[in-house]
C-alpha cells in the first residue's frame, strides 16, 4: 500500500515514522511530550510533533489510513510498579489512542507495549484493550516480537497489536515473523550504521583497547568458575 497517510502517536524519536515512510507512507501529524525526543523528530523529519495528546482534539488530527502508536510502557512494565490503568498519568493513555480511532477510523492500526501488557493485572489490562478494540469496529491479532527475530543482536520482547477494519477484513489475522540470521542484514544498506561516518563518531585507542581487553577476559572465565578468598 503505497502513498498512505499516517498518524505518529507517542512518536518519540521516529521509529515507526522511519518505518512508514519507508513504506511509502506519509505522516500527517505526530505528537510527543519529551523536549529531547521532539527536538530529535524535528531534525529529522522536519515534523514539530509537540502536542500533548491529551489535549489534542480529534479535529486537529488530519485524515488518516493507519495510526501507529507506541503509548507509554512504564504502568505496565515489569520493572515499574505495574499500576495499569490505575496510573492516571500514563495507565489511561491508551484510551487516547481509542478515542482517536473511533473518530477516525483509519484503515489499520499499529500498537506496540511492552510484552508484560499480555499477562499484566492477570490479563484484564489486555482483556480491557481487546473489547475496546472490537468495539470500535477493528479485527485485530498480538504478535510479540524481538529484533533478534529478523537478525539484528538484540533481545528486547515487545508486543504488537495489529488491527484492520472489520468492514475491510473479518477473518482471523495470520502474521509470520520471518526467522533471519544476522548474517542476513547488511548493517550498511539497511541504514543502521553509515559506512563513512566522521571520524568525531568513532571510540578512541584507548577505549578499543579495554573493550578487546574485556572481550579476552569474558572469553576466558565463560567456562569457569571465578570464586574469591576472603581473609
Amino acid at each position: 500500500m503505497n502513498n498512505f497517510r499516517f498518524v505518529d502517536l507517542f512518536s518519540g524519536i521516529g521509529g515507526f515514522h522511519q518505518a512508514m515512510r519507508n513504506l511509502g507512507g506519509k505522516c500527517v501529524f505526530a505528537s510527543e511530550i519529551d523536549e529531547y525526543a521532539i527536538e530529535t523528530y524535528k531534525n529529522n523529519y522536519n515534523i514539530d510533533c509537540a502536542y500533548d495528546i491529551t489535549e489534542v482534539s480529534n479535529d486537529m488530527i488530519p485524515p488518516h489510513d493507519v495510526l501507529c502508536a507506541g503509548f507509554p510502557c512504564q504502568t505496565f512494565s515489569k520493572a515499574g510498579k505495574q499500576l495499569g490503568f490505575s496510573d492516571e498519568t500514563e495507565g489511561t493513555l491508551f484510551f487516547e489512542v481509542a478515542r482517536i480511532l473511533k473518530k477516525s477510523q483509519p484503515k489499520y492500526f499499529i500498537l506496540e507495549n511492552v510484552r508484560n501488557l499480555l499477562s499484566h493485572d492477570g490479563g484484564k489490562t489486555i482483556s480491557v484493550i481487546k473489547n475496546t478494540l472490537s468495539s470500535l469496529g477493528y479485527n485485530f491479532e498480538t504478535v510479540i516480537m524481538s529484533p533478534n527475530q529478523l537478525g539484528i543482536p538484540q533481545l528486547r520482547e515487545r508486543v504488537y497489536i495489529l488491527g484492520v477494519r472489520k468492514d475491510i477484513y473479518s477473518e482471523d489475522l495470520k502474521f509470520v515473523i520471518p526467522q533471519k540470521n544476522k548474517n542476513d542484514i547488511d548493517i550498511y544498506s539497511a541504514n543502521i550504521i553509515e559506512e563513512n561516518a566522521p571520524d568525531k563518531y568513532n571510540i578512541s585507542k584507548h577505549e578499543t583497547e579495554v573493550l578487546n581487553c574485556w572481550d579476552e577476559f569474558y572469553k576466558g572465565i565463560k567456562n569457569h568458575w571465578i570464586s574469591y578468598l576472603v581473609d
